[in-house]
């Protein structure tokens, strides 16, 4: 058990000491990730970016916030988002996955110390 244990900490602990920083966020390709959650993608503004540390799979949270037009063509304020990103390769351009926006999105950022 304490073997396990041990090794679990070793491992959490090389991560860390391995972790690089995530890569400069890509604003266009970030709002082509945002196509599928807002009603006007084209007109988000983003701000207050924070990430975590690049994780070896080449994947890292990213948390925001974003402001985009409603139905209505008026801008509703700034919601916190949180999402993903990602390389598959140093080649590879950075892509982007949003996971939510809102109060959910902020809260999850926060208790990562990402907001």
């Amino acid at each position: 058990m304490r073997a396990a244990v041990l090794a679990g900490l070793i491992v959490a602990m090389s991560g860390q000491c391995f972790a690089q920083a995530a890569p400069k966020v890509d604003e266009k390709r970030l709002r082509t990730a945002f196509e599928e959650k807002l009603k006007d993608a084209e007109s988000a503004r983003f701000r207050a970016f924070k990430q975590g540390n690049l994780e070896s799979e080449g994947s890292w949270r990213i948390c925001g916030e974003v402001n985009a037009k409603n139905s209505f063509g008026a801008y509703e304020g700034f919601q916190p988002f949180l999402g993903r990103g990602f390389k598959e390769s140093s080649a590879a351009p950075i892509e982007y996955q949003i996971a939510g926006v809102g109060e959910a999105a902020g809260n999850i950022c926060a208790r990562h110390h990402l907001r």
